[in-house]
């Protein structure tokens, strides 16, 4: 089908977050700030890796008030049950064990498979914004908090009246006001007009055993 053109923008907001190469593109460059300050808190809030985050507080801690991690972790309990188990953030020692214990970034892609390949459960009790963990072993978000991040800045933009919004956090786009041509292979491409795709390949992040 025909696809509406891609919006004619400025140059995007680029940083880095969250491990990853960010772009983030609207016809309204002075929300781009805004954008990247939400992006740049939820990595200080969710990530496992930033030692004062709420998420490395729960796993400390095992009680932390925070209005945004709750938000992510019920999402991420929803999708556990969705896909029966295949998505699980519960398995944050079961990553550390196979060497996934600092940001992808800073590893040298050796894995070392030693772990406990059947945790006991840890169980997610939530009380408001209050969540607390019940049981041995730690939460780890990197499966849903970058593309979780990607829509909410991609929303904020939206209701600030942002037309044209194109946010890509290291693969993972969300794009609307027109056809973003976004790769998925050789001589392949979606087009991306109030959707989201997420990509991903092994020329860059892999282990080598």
């Amino acid at each position: 089908r025909l696809c509406p053109p891609v919006p004619r923008l400025m140059r995007p907001a680029l940083f880095s977050a969250m491990g990853s190469s960010w772009a983030v593109f609207c016809d309204q460059p002075a929300l781009l700030r805004g954008a990247q300050g939400l992006i740049e808190d939820a990595e200080r809030r969710l990530s496992r890796f930033v030692p004062t985050s709420a998420l490395s507080r729960l796993n400390t801690d095992r009680i932390v008030r925070d209005e945004l991690l709750a938000a992510v972790i019920d999402a991420a309990l929803r999708l556990r049950t969705a896909t029966m188990g295949a998505f699980d953030p519960t398995i944050g020692d079961t990553l550390v064990g196979l060497g996934y214990d600092r940001s992808f970034p800073d590893l040298d892609g050796q894995a070392r498979p030693m772990f406990n390949r059947d945790p006991p459960p840890l169980d997610v009790v939530f009380d408001g914004d209050v969540v607390r963990l019940r049981g041995p072993g730690r939460l780890d978000l990197g499966g849903i908090a970058k593309g979780f991040t990607v829509d909410r800045a991609h929303d904020w933009l939206e209701r600030q009246g942002a037309t044209a919004i194109l946010v890509d956090g290291g693969g993972d786009l969300r794009g609307g006001g027109g056809a973003w041509p976004v790769g998925v292979g050789p001589g392949a491409a979606v087009h991306l007009n109030g959707d989201a795709v997420a990509t991903s390949c092994t020329l860059k992040r892999c282990w080598t055993t």
